[in-house]
């Protein structure tokens, strides 16, 4: 994909509707797309500049492009005659390049500029096709479709990466598949660049797990770090089958790095057997600082005890500020029903690994999930906003969050801990959240 100048303009008709679908509007207009924003120009006058983090949505048909706003008015541009491919192209390039500023990454680009056709399912179901630039960043492999929103494959998720006939094949856990082909030369560039930042990823993490248990052999050390490959949390029962020492070396770890009081609290509430502890070494810090977090799931038959929740800790050291977060499992009527709890092991092994994936899809980034809908209305936090309206995992984060409890000292977080997992069986809404009357301010981002 070529770069497009900093402005390009178009002559068309725009259309302004209320929420109502009420006709606000009309008129010929230019267009301007810029960095950040399109800019329209009726000729009845009245401009409006439109931030492309207030578009939700873009539906193109018919020449025609209907634009879905965050304010709920609809912005419809037509007759755009034979520049409309251009119009489009450019439109969600622009839009993309500010997703990628703010999909959360804070990583580095490893290669650009790798333009192809692609195609991308789901269990065999297509989900969109079309011309694409792929990128490789630290963590993932990114593509930016022309005519859709990027989609972002973590290494740690791809199973497999194959060459044939002139084609690349990435296939990647929960039945995704994404196929390049018509590279010309950049096939070998793609092929070599991604095998490399998968290598390096797995060596990074086989660096960390060696600095856990240094006597590993170097078998049962690779086994570890694709099972715990770049931040994905495992149980006691897939790590003692590898080194049956390997886990009370990372419980231990985790207490040193300040974690002890926490973990052993909620070890005592938990289902220990379905306890994850996962590692990862920081792509945006310049010391890469470890992260050593843990999953930890609360659940029972009395469903009026503490219950439908996991609490998820991360930490890189014991001076930091930090808060354990609490999403919850199932709705609160199907947990207050009694009616699911017989397949509740099934159901959380499902959600393990969701929350697991989430939490790496956003980097281990927690601020945009707990704030309020109200607090991403403010100005500085745009990327957030924009962030919880384009990425789904965050949507789910958010979805499931019940409340952050902040370690001011051990007796106050246990008494809050206590607090907010009685409101969540008590509670009959999967909207209200948990929140403590005073500010929170000491945490880590």
């Amino acid at each position: 994909m070529t770069e497009p100048p900093e402005e390009v303009s178009f002559d068309l008709t725009y259309t302004l509707e209320n929420e109502a679908e009420e006709t606000v509007s009309t008129s010929s207009a230019k267009a301007r797309l810029g960095d950040s924003s399109l800019a329209i120009e009726p000729a009845n006058g009245n401009d409006l500049s439109i931030s492309y983090t207030d578009i939700t949505g873009i539906l193109d048909q018919d020449y025609t492009v209907k634009l879905f706003l965050t304010s709920r008015d609809r912005v419809t541009l037509s007759q755009i005659g034979y520049e409309y491919e251009n119009f489009l192209i450019t439109l969600y390039k622009l839009k993309n390049e500010l997703y990628l500023k703010y999909l959360l990454m804070n990583e580095g680009l490893r290669a650009d500029q790798i333009e192809a056709t692609f195609g991308y399912t789901i269990n065999e179901v297509q989900e969109f096709n079309g011309l694409c630039e792929a990128r490789l960043f630290d963590s993932a492999l990114v593509i930016l479709p022309q005519k859709n929103k990027p989609v972002r494959f973590p290494y740690c998720y791809i199973t497999s990466v194959k060459e044939e006939n002139y084609s690349i094949t990435v296939e990647a856990e929960l039945g995704e598949r994404l196929t390049f082909t018509q590279m010309g030369e950049k096939r070998d560039y793609l092929r070599k660049s991604l095998n490399e930042a998968m290598s390096e990823l797995t060596t990074r993490t086989q660096r960390i797990i060696g600095e856990i248990q240094p006597r590993l052999d170097t078998m049962s050390k690779r086994k570890l770090a694709d099972l715990m490959r770049d931040g994905r949390a495992a149980e006691k029962a897939q790590i003692d089958k590898i080194n049956p020492e390997f886990w009370g070396l990372l419980e231990a770890k985790a207490k040193t790095m300040g974690l002890a009081e926490s973990y052993d609290f909620l070890r005592d509430l938990s289902q220990r057997d379905k306890i994850s502890l996962g590692v990862k070494r920081s792509l945006s810090d310049k010391d890469e600082a470890e992260y050593i977090w843990f999953l930890i799931p609360i659940y029972g038959e009395d469903t009026h005890k503490p219950g439908n929740a996991v609490a998820l800790e991360a930490t890189t050291g014991a001076d930091e500020g930090r808060a354990t977060y609490f999403f919850r499992i199932l709705g609160r009527a199907d947990y207050q029903s009694g009616k699911i709890l017989p397949t509740l092991n099934s159901v959380y092994d499902e959600f393990l690994a969701t929350i697991n994936r989430c939490m790496i899809e956003i980097n281990f980034r927690r601020e945009p999930i707990y704030l309020t809908d109200d607090q991403l209305k403010d100005p500085k936090y745009v990327q957030y906003r924009f962030a919880a309206q384009e990425i789904s995992s965050l949507q789910k984060l958010r979805d499931h969050f019940i409340g952050r409890v902040i370690h001011y000292n051990v007796d106050q977080w246990k008494a809050d801990v206590d607090t907010l997992l009685k409101f969540n069986v008590e509670e009959k809404s999967d909207e209200k959240r948990w929140a403590k009357t005073q500010t929170d301010s000491t945490e880590t981002p």
